[in-house]
């Protein structure tokens, strides 16, 4: 069955919409089978909103390329991005699970507006200017991922516009040697993970000196001496 996909512009009338046309059992599935061969191909998605994609278990997205774009009420659930690159986009209702993979990824000016993203794997990334509001994010997997830049409407539910905000969950991240620059909160994200107490210590190291060389060091010696 042929179908024709469309990817609205995020400039509505005015801008230029994506269009194609796929051969599939279902709608859902020409929508994934376009998604994957933007992938596939290095093919960069600009301008474009992405709407009610619900069918993405077990897509394979890696290195997909989204720039300046909207994704609302999109489940990744169950989908692969690993070296994904999402710039200058805002994600509104979308969902994912722990089989979502945006593991080796770049993550820049990403807005996370009423997601449910708990326990994605986010491991080794490198992500700047991420801001989450009314999201949950338990448990996310981010080991070694390098953050610059990160706000949260908000961690204790705080107003916005004189508006009540949802709080934002970021309970349990296993952040194992994980960098935090301008992280909002810091300290609480790390006593709230999943780390133990020398692990933890050495996240808040890192976080000062930069270095993983140095906060292993000094991991390793706390270690040394909890095993005396």
């Amino acid at each position: 069955m042929n179908h024709r996909i469309t990817f609205p512009s995020v400039h509505s009338m005015g801008g230029t919409p994506f269009v194609a046309e796929v051969s599939a059992p279902t709608h859902d599935l020409a929508v994934r089978e376009v998604l994957e061969h933007c992938a596939r191909e290095s093919i960069a998605l600009e301008y474009l909103h992405l709407h009610n994609i619900q069918d993405l278990k077990g897509a394979r997205l890696d290195g997909l390329k989204l720039s300046n774009c909207k994704l609302t009420s999109v489940d990744l659930s169950g989908a692969s991005l690993v070296g994904a690159r999402v710039e200058h986009t805002r994600m509104l209702k979308v969902a994912a699970n722990s089989a979502t993979t945006f593991d080796r990824a770049w993550l820049e000016d990403v807005q996370l507006e009423e997601c449910a993203l708990n326990g994605w794997s986010m491991r080794d990334a490198v992500c700047s200017g991420l801001r989450l509001e009314g999201t949950t994010a338990r448990g996310w997997r981010v080991d070694r991922t390098n953050f610059d830049g990160v706000r949260f409407i908000s961690l204790r539910g705080s107003t916005r516009d004189n508006t009540p905000a949802a709080p934002c969950d970021l309970t349990g991240w296993h952040m194992h040697m994980a960098l935090l620059r301008s992280f909002q909160d810091a300290d609480e994200v790390i006593a709230a993970s999943a780390l133990t107490d020398n692990e933890k210590a050495a996240v808040r190291t890192l976080a000062v000196t930069g270095s993983r060389e140095a906060a292993a060091h000094y991991l390793r010696g706390l270690e040394a001496m909890c095993a005396t």
